[in-house]
């Protein structure tokens, strides 16, 4: 059976929390000749490079907001710019976007197998990896872990507090999560450009900034707290059905 990879593109740092992290079959990182790429049972019943590029890059989405959960100085990783498809006798085809640009070559597939018996293997599933497996299950998910990968401003982290807000609602997180007794000084400091001035979700100055409002780097944090404790309950709803 042939398989296939998504290049990509970033820091060795990167990197480097990202193999310690996504190690599992379901998704991947591993070292090539040219970097580093991304492999996925997901992308096993795919035949067309194009489908693999665009379920690898939503993956990649996905992975960068699961890996700057755990890791604060982690910077995101991009599509390298290429898929490769493994065939079994040793050669593969490297698909360089934009196409046509299209390689044959000789090149064998690191081949990585997974026993309980040895006890150097990783775990079938890994914290980072279930979390991701989780996306495919719930949609909200899906969108919470793209948006935590992308850079952190008040709009953006807005956003990935209303998808949790949309299933769990602001009372729950208001009177039984923790630091939920921060959820107005929040809202009220991300709406408000006397708060933080242009980076405001609101351009009027209709209400009175918070007597005290957050910085960015404690709302990141608040959203942080908020998006891991959601995870959390998320992995196990899915876990008991």
């Amino acid at each position: 059976m042939s398989t296939w990879s998504v290049q990509l593109k970033g820091g060795d740092q990167s990197f480097d929390d990202l193999v310690s992290q996504f190690r599992s079959p379901d998704l991947y990182v591993t070292k090539n000749r040219d970097g580093f790429e991304l492999r996925s049972s997901d992308f096993d019943d795919i035949d067309d490079s194009n489908d693999v590029r665009d379920h690898g890059v939503e993956l990649i989405k996905r992975m960068n907001g699961v890996a700057k959960l755990f890791f604060g100085h982690y910077i995101s990783v991009e599509f390298g710019g290429s898929v490769t498809k493994y065939q079994e006798d040793g050669t593969c085809g490297i698909y360089i976007y934009p196409l046509p640009a299209i390689f044959h070559l000789r090149a064998s597939a690191a081949a990585l197998t997974w026993s309980k018996d040895d006890p150097d293997a990783p775990p079938p599933l890994t914290v980072s990896n279930s979390r991701v497996a989780i996306a495919k299950q719930d949609e909200r998910v899906g969108r919470a872990l793209r948006l935590f990968g992308y850079e952190h401003t008040w709009d953006n982290l807005y956003k990935i507090y209303e998808v949790i807000e949309e299933d769990v609602g602001s009372k729950e997180i208001r009177a039984n999560w923790p630091a939920g007794d921060r959820l107005n000084a929040f809202t009220s400091t991300a709406n408000n450009p006397r708060a933080v001035g242009d980076a405001a979700r609101h351009g009027h100055h209709r209400h009175e900034p918070p007597k005290n409002p957050l910085s960015l780097h404690e709302a990141q944090r608040l959203i942080r707290g908020w998006l891991r404790h959601w995870l959390e309950m998320k992995t196990s709803e899915f876990s008991m059905d």
